[in-house]
């Protein structure tokens, strides 16, 4: 591995009828005067089933367990008949854009999320729990971006993966997403930002220092005596991800760089407790 190559590293809601109703005064002072002497018992009357309510869950329930047992393509159909009974639900929207995404259909899985934002967006507005709905948000929007990276957009992957690490109470993946894709686009400074941000999140998360470890060594430099000078922090990152993956994918890489820089690499690395 020569200095040039170890300086880049590749790419990986409904409206019903409201209209106001018949009034009967009549009535209502009748009800009113026979509540009044007592003359008029009130029975509570139980709740109504509702079958597609309770259908639309049971549907909800099966296109999540074909998601989670990885059958895209059986979830789909499922999917798409909860947003036909509730068009407001961003969950099967969620579920539907992430079928889409492994399917390889990448334009299908970004409408999908947007639908699924502005759905859940909505339900935001209506006062609903704030962290589940901006932890989906954050969800979708990374969602979005991957399949916007997939098809060559990495400016539009950036914008995705920025409003998820904004909105997102969680938002680890989004800023370790923003890293590798701003170390792809050779925003080396930025990269090395957004990994510290993923790193204080998730500080067992390897791909983290080896971004962040190959970014500082790619700006390093070789003074006057040809020696190569790195910035401050290089050696940690890369060594730190020797620790938490020493068999990782990138290890020969780590150990090259390492070695470039005169630090001599044993077969292991004892984690730190």
């Amino acid at each position: 591995m020569n200095f040039s190559s170890m300086t880049r590293w590749g790419a990986h809601a409904l409206q019903g009828d409201l209209g106001p109703k018949p009034r009967r005064p009549l009535a209502i002072v009748l009800i009113l005067s026979a509540l009044a002497l007592g003359g008029l018992q009130l029975q509570a009357q139980a709740p109504v089933p509702d079958p597609n309510g309770d259908r639309m869950v049971n549907l909800l329930d099966q296109a999540n367990a074909a998601l989670k047992a990885r059958r895209w393509q059986e979830a789909i159909p499922l999917f798409r008949q909860v947003i036909e009974q509730a068009p407001g639900r961003w969950e099967a929207f969620q579920g539907l854009g992430k079928a889409y995404l492994n399917l390889g259909r990448y334009q299908e899985a970004i409408d999908t999320f947007e639908a699924g934002v502005a759905a859940c967006q909505a339900e935001l507005r209506g006062g609903a729990p704030k962290d589940r709905l901006k932890s989906a948000l954050g969800q979708m929007f990374v969602g979005e971006g991957n399949a916007f990276l997939k098809l060559g957009q990495p400016q539009s992957a950036l914008a995705c993966y920025t409003k998820a690490a904004d909105i997102d109470p969680n938002p680890g993946q989004a800023c370790f997403n923003l890293a590798a894709t701003l170390y792809n686009q050779g925003q080396m400074g930025a990269a090395v930002t957004y990994c510290d941000r993923a790193i204080a999140l998730d500080p067992k998360r390897a791909d983290a220092y080896f971004i962040k470890g190959s970014a500082l060594f790619g700006t390093s430099s070789l003074d006057a005596r040809n020696q190569l000078v790195v910035p401050a922090g290089t050696r940690e990152a890369l060594e730190n991800y020797l620790r938490l993956a020493p068999e990782g994918g990138h290890a020969a890489d780590v150990k090259a760089m390492l070695e470039a820089m005169g630090v001599k690499v044993g077969t292991t690395v004892t984690p730190k407790e």
